[in-house]
């Protein structure tokens, strides 16, 4: 869409105003997340991994860009306790993963605080909105039960990360 202008003119005491089209492109990568803890399970966080913690903006003509600034950190998304679903969003600077971690999961199943790491492969693209539906079991069949009762991935052990099927709308 062109940039257009707005225009008034003066009539008597009012001003006649003339709207104008206003075209807006978000720079920036929205991602969601709902995340189902099975029986047992009290999710503690949800954290994007190795996120920029500032972003830059550029404007060249009508052209704004974003670029991520600062030492990458992880933001957390949601910080609580609950032990039903959990709908999140966060919005942050277009990056490229490559069978990298994205998502940092925190949970509790009997006492015991654990971390389930989701990984990616693909490229968020500024101005669309990703989604994702996760669930954090106590048991899980493609991981070994240890023997107090918690499998892998909620247990310190180091384990090959989930990977995440994310989808675009």
């Amino acid at each position: 869409a062109q940039p257009q202008t707005c225009s008034r003119a003066k009539s008597g005491s009012n001003w006649n105003v003339t709207a104008a089209n206003l075209t807006f492109q978000h720079v920036m990568s929205k991602v969601g997340f709902t995340v189902t803890p099975g029986t047992g399970v009290t999710l503690k966080k949800i954290e994007i991994v190795s996120a920029y913690p500032t972003v830059m903006l550029s404007q060249s003509g009508s052209t704004v860009t974003a670029a991520g600034s600062g030492t990458t950190t992880d933001i957390k998304l949601w910080d609580d306790t609950s032990t039903s679903v959990v709908t999140t969003y966060g919005v942050f600077v277009p990056k490229t993963y490559s069978s990298a971690t994205f998502l940092k999961v925190t949970a509790e199943v009997g006492g015991v605080v654990g971390v389930v790491n989701y990984t990616v492969n693909g490229t968020f693209e500024a101005g669309k909105v990703y989604t994702a539906s996760l669930n954090v079991n106590a048991t899980d069949a493609d991981y070994d039960v240890l023997a107090d009762g918690l499998v892998q991935y909620l247990s310190a052990v180091a384990r090959p990360p989930k990977k995440v099927a994310v989808g675009q709308n």
